[in-house]
């Protein structure tokens, strides 16, 4: 009862669900036309997302607590589709943002006497605070990706890459300054009904008006699959306009022209909102020639954008009076214009034209304005070759089409034109490494366009399968070279190198010692034949950099990380160096209890174990595989242990046994085997009895809370530490090669916690512990019943058997390390190897 109050207190403490629920209601929809409304987004609508007070005020706290970092109600959470439900409210929650930041600017201006510009930086500061610089990250990032990419693949990879380059930098740079000075230059607040004056008012019209934006082009463009470190989150937002209704999209128009009304009065609102409208269609025509639609980053761009435009017109708008505005005074001012270019009195056209931008400076401005930028717009039409963009899909054209010989020209239908390219004379012969040069771009052009075009991680996995079948081998004759090669594809297709040589790779380790491994009489069951101060011992070899798996990393180089996230010791014994690394504040000090007596570890132990994984992977943004390896006297009885819970292998000794081995023996001919299996069984029936006569063992049907239970009960810290590790190379989409037990017993508790986890593994090696053969099984199934794979291995399962069988047991991440120049290999095979077509035409 205490354990369940402690749960629901931290739940109390919360608004956001884990990183696995959010993804699993946003993949699995297999509908490739957003045309096309799928049976999850119906079942959405009619269920929970049911029209009614509580389902509205959900969509409103959703997009509440996406914007800004004020937390929402405990019963609201990430939920895709309420957020796209909420979008409706989205100019709502810009309106309460921009009272907040009002405040601050009236506090500085008014309360403290500072001056406008200090003003206006306070209230900048307090803008970038409660929105988390949202929507700032969103026109870095676009900026970044539109200014550097050539191609819409390129586009789209540097978007989501998490670095901000020059563009980016530069664009921030321009937003922040002319943002500021705007708020400056409109000076000290008045507010009157419908002719407010300052900067107070126009921070809150602006905050609102510019997330108008979102719902305007969620409703009226695609949004587009980006495949970032973040897009499990995004894919519900696919069919999004089936969420985001024109009532919504006309709600959200409402209450916004109803608060610039009140501001600054019909005329002055209506011309805002039109401005809003405007630079939202313009951005969505935009943003759909360059990257199919718009997707997340952009939508923050879009509003940055807006919201600059906004300040800009109101001090525009301020020079103005009504009275100048009226529908009246608009009718002269056309009538004027009228007589300036009556065609009847044509020897006074020009000398009136001339007359007026004389007369008024700011009427000429505009004009040479209009000029320049016209100009431009026909001369990029007109002059050298066609858009980057086309000249891509017409080099895909050529690639997938035979030109004639005598072919001088193709012609390509771009926008509804016509585009004709020239074509450069075909060469006589090519050389060897030219020929190998152009087949591996045009494989890659290839790969990644089958990717592309396919929405979803399982479509792409059997397109590019599709593909690898299509070379110059007898199909599958690769075996398991050709399922790496098609899920390495379909993970990181935007990633793809045109060099399998420039793939980065880093090795990560977790060490941790386990209570059940202490002696009796220091309160352990003493299950390893070596004693727990051998873990410590280990570390300083890596620190040295002679043990196993320093050779190999320094053989291959590859950079190594060693991770203590739960050694034995105080921590002024602690190894912690250039190697070697103490996970503070995250590290569990001594290691787990004896679960035979007590839990392992506290369920805030275990969450902190998962962050210190995850932290290790995200600090290494540029690695593109992932080599995963764990130290710890006793882990296998603690893995054996967790496999046993999982699979419901705990009611006699005779289960127990199928997961139990040898583990870390000393003698090369296992004599003593036996004798240590029968002794782990023993352990692992009296670790269960305690659990089952406590009745701490309860059904859980939700997976992700028995995966969070088994590492509460029996550990351990490094095993927890893995599990975090792949859930962010989930979330990054990198690919993680599995050493033996240990490390795939981490992959069976991961596979629990979230099953998309499983697109990111890759299996090194076939250990010698009998419990590996029952985890591949159980992750095979689990693939299976969430769809992860179409296509099952030779071996009758989804996942094909461990690349590497050569008895190792070392750990230390030894197989997965062997295992990297194959898995480069398979996607060397994926990218080189030539069609049967061109084979054939070789003379």
């Amino acid at each position: 009862k205490k354990n369940e109050k402690e749960q629901q207190s931290k739940k109390a403490r919360t608004t956001i669900l884990d990183k696995g629920t959010v993804e699993s209601r946003g993949i699995g929809t297999n509908v490739n036309s957003v045309e096309v409304i799928s049976d999850e987004i119906l079942n959405f609508i009619h269920g929970e997302a049911k029209f009614g007070l509580r389902s509205e005020l959900r969509g409103f706290f959703t997009v509440w607590t996406f914007i800004t970092r004020l937390p929402g109600p405990i019963w609201v959470d990430h939920h895709p589709g309420f957020l796209m439900i909420g979008m409706a409210y989205f100019p709502l929650g810009g309106f309460f943002i921009g009272l907040f930041v009002n405040v601050f600017f009236d506090f500085g201006r008014v309360a403290l006497g500072l001056p406008s510009i200090t003003a206006a930086l306070i209230s900048m500061i307090s803008s970038l605070w409660i929105t988390g610089c949202f929507h700032e990250d969103g026109l870095a990032d676009s900026s970044d990706g539109i200014g550097g990419g050539w191609t819409r693949s390129q586009v789209l990879k540097i978007m989501t890459d998490t670095r901000l380059g020059t563009y980016g930098c530069a664009i921030l740079i321009v937003y922040i300054t002319m943002k500021t000075n705007c708020i400056a230059v409109l000076n000290q607040s008045s507010y009157e009904f419908g002719n407010c004056a300052g900067a107070g008012p126009a921070i809150i019209v602006t905050n609102m008006l510019s997330r108008l934006s979102s719902p305007i082009l969620l409703r009226l463009y695609p949004y587009v699959d980006e495949f970032g470190p973040k897009y499990q989150f995004y894919s519900f937002m696919i069919q999004a306009k089936h969420l985001v209704t024109w009532r919504r999209v006309l709600f959200a128009v409402a209450s916004s022209f109803l608060v610039a009304y009140v501001a600054y009065g019909f005329s002055k609102a209506l011309i805002l909102i039109l401005v809003v409208c405007i630079t939202s269609i313009s951005a969505g025509q935009y943003g759909d020639f360059i990257l199919g639609g718009v997707m997340g980053d952009y939508l923050g761009a879009t509003i940055c954008v807006t919201e600059s435009v906004l300040y800009v017109c109101i001090i525009i708008l301020s020079s103005i009076s009504s009275e100048n505005l009226t529908l009246d005074s608009m009718i002269e001012w056309f009538y004027s214009i009228s007589d300036i270019v009556d065609f009847e009195k044509k020897e006074e056209i020009f000398q009136n034209i001339q007359d007026l931008l004389n007369s008024n400076p700011r009427f000429a401005a505009f004009v040479n304005f209009a000029i320049v930028i016209i100009f431009t717009i026909i001369w990029c039409s007109n002059v050298g070759h066609p858009n980057v963009f086309v000249r891509d899909t017409v080099a895909s054209y050529i690639n997938d089409n035979d030109t004639n010989d005598d072919e001088n020209e193709i012609t390509y239908s771009s926008c509804g034109e016509e585009v004709r390219i020239a074509l450069t004379p075909k060469e006589e012969k090519k050389t060897e490494s030219q020929t190998k040069n152009v087949s591996k771009t045009s494989a890659l052009l290839k790969v990644q366009e089958i990717c592309q075009e396919n929405s979803s991680f399982p479509k792409r996995y059997e397109k590019v399968h599709e593909y690898l079948d299509s070379l110059a081998k007898p199909v599958g004759s690769l075996g398991t070279l050709e399922h790496w090669a098609s899920q390495y594809a379909s993970l990181r297709f935007s990633s793809l190198p045109e060099d399998v040589n420039n793939l980065q790779t880093k090795c990560v380790i977790f060490a941790g010692d386990h209570g059940v491994a202490k002696t009796v009489e220091e309160g352990g069951e003493f299950c390893s034949l070596y004693p727990q101060s051998v873990t410590k011992k280990i570390l300083q070899a890596f620190e040295a950099g002679v043990a196993g798996a320093s050779v190999l990393t320094r053989q291959q180089n590859i950079p190594l990380t060693v991770v203590d996230v739960g050694v034995a010791g105080d921590s002024s014994s602690s190894v912690d160096g250039t190697v070697v690394k103490v996970a503070n504040p995250y590290k569990v000090q001594n290691g787990t209890k004896n679960f035979c007596v007590e839990d392992a570890m506290t369920r805030e132990q275990v969450l902190n174990c998962i962050t210190a994984g995850r932290v290790q992977v995200s600090s290494s943004p540029s690695a593109d595989i992932i080599v995963l390896g764990e130290i710890g006297i006793g882990n296998t009885t603690t893995s054996s242990a967790l496999i046993a819970y999982l699979t419901n292998n705990f009611k006699n000794v005779s289960d127990l046994q199928k997961v139990c081995g040898g583990g870390a023996t000393v003698t090369r001919n296992g004599t003593n085997e036996k004798t240590v299996i029968t002794k782990k069984a023993s352990i692992l029936k009296k670790a269960f009895e305690r659990q089952l006569s406590s009745s701490s063992k309860k059904e859980e049907t939700d997976t992700r809370e028995q995966a969070l239970m088994a590492l509460t009960q029996y550990g351990g810290c490094e095993i927890a530490a893995l599990v975090g590790a792949m859930l962010e190379c989930s979330d990054q989409n990198k690919a993680v090669l599995v050493d033996g037990f240990i490390v795939s017993t981490a992959a069976l508790v991961a596979s629990f916690m979230d099953p998309q986890v499983i697109r990111v593994f890759f299996f090194a090696t076939q250990s010698t512990e009998p419990g590996q053969q029952l985890i591949l099984e159980t992750i095979s199934q689990i693939a299976k019943d969430n769809s992860i794979f179409t296509s099952p291995s030779s071996s009758g399962f989804i996942l094909p058997p461990p690349c590497l069988n050569m008895n190792l047991r070392l750990g230390e991440g030894s197989g997965g390390l062997l295992a990297v120049p194959i898995l480069k290999s398979a996607i060397a095979i994926l990218l080189e190897l030539a069609t049967l077509g061109h084979v054939l035409s070789l003379e």
